[in-house]
């Protein structure tokens, strides 16, 4: 079989359509997979800088209860005799919720119509920029949690979203993200009665493909854990777009694949996203090769910056 891997869309509905065009016509692909990070920013940095203003306020004069959830606090805020500039901080936080959700449900229902358009498989797992929405508006292609073989050749994709959000800056509502948990992924991939060929995430294993621009490497030891136990062919992940490896990357016998993005950057100014995908290809359960691309102009264009790897 012969599939593309890609991560880090962040909406960006034109670089998707680039990839849709590349792809228009290959009857030699079974599939797109990509690693998380659907949706990117829903909001503008004006509003996103009133969405942290309004949060950091209420945080700071009211006694957040960490059992309690967000948006139950808001409400009780707004029932109880809070002082004005509290409640006030909380209405303009709550309406930039509701924008929040507008953007990102629109989003979601293009990303929909875009993928139904391939004629492909689409596997898609959420990242740490995904909203809960994502389940709804896109529940055809996720396999969050899920093990799924496709094209009936026997291999097992298995696949466990989302990622720690570690920075302080809220680009979206503190309640709208997905939880990460690395028990429940351990739990997951773990309990899987026969070992899946492909594990699909969006944050890397620790210590591989894992490292930002700043030199940190913000992987996952559960996600390592678990290759190390399973041994799937290849760990196909994403979440640090600086991480575009040469897939020289290997843990024992499982061969590590981060994309790097596909998209545009949230609130940059880029024109165009990196449209960085790789085409994988395997037969009879083994890689025969990983290539590196770039998609630009409606078709694939070899990168010559990074290594491909074949057997």
């Amino acid at each position: 079989m012969k599939f593309i891997h890609t991560a880090n869309l962040y909406g960006d509905l034109d670089a998707l359509k680039r990839l849709g065009k590349a792809v228009e016509g290959r009857s030699d692909l079974d599939a797109i997979v990509i690693s998380g990070n659907t949706l990117g920013a829903c909001l503008d940095k004006e509003q996103i800088g009133r969405l942290n203003k309004a949060f950091s306020y209420i945080t700071s004069n009211v006694r957040v209860n960490g059992k309690i959830p967000f948006e139950t606090l808001l409400e009780r805020i707004l029932e109880a005799d809070a002082p004005d500039e509290v409640k006030k901080a909380v209405k303009e936080y709550t309406e930039l919720v509701k924008r929040f959700d507008e953007a990102a449900n629109s989003t979601y229902r293009e990303l929909a119509a875009i993928f139904g358009g391939f004629n492909k498989n689409v596997l898609t797992v959420p990242g740490d920029l995904d909203s809960p929405a994502y389940f709804d508006m896109l529940k055809e292609f996720d396999i969050h949690e899920k093990v799924v073989n496709i094209s009936g050749n026997g291999l097992k994709f298995a696949g466990y979203g989302s990622a720690p959000n570690p920075s302080r800056l809220l680009i979206s509502p503190l309640e709208r993200r997905i939880p990460y948990s690395g028990d429940e992924l351990r739990g997951f991939l773990d309990g899987i009665e026969e070992d899946p060929d492909i594990i699909v995430t969006c944050i890397p294993a620790r210590g591989l493909v894992d490292c930002t621009e700043d030199g940190r490497h913000v992987g996952s030891s559960d996600v390592l854990a678990s290759v190390r136990g399973i041994a799937p062919r290849i760990l196909l992940c994403g979440y640090t777009p600086s991480a575009r490896n040469s897939v020289k990357e290997k843990y024992q016998d499982t061969i590590i694949v981060n994309p790097g993005r596909l998209g545009r950057l949230p609130l940059s100014e880029e024109r165009k996203g990196r449209g960085e995908v790789y085409e994988i290809e395997m037969s009879q359960g083994h890689i025969s090769s990983i290539k590196p691309y770039k998609v630009a102009d409606g078709e694939f264009q070899r990168d010559e910056t990074v290594n491909s790897y074949s057997i």
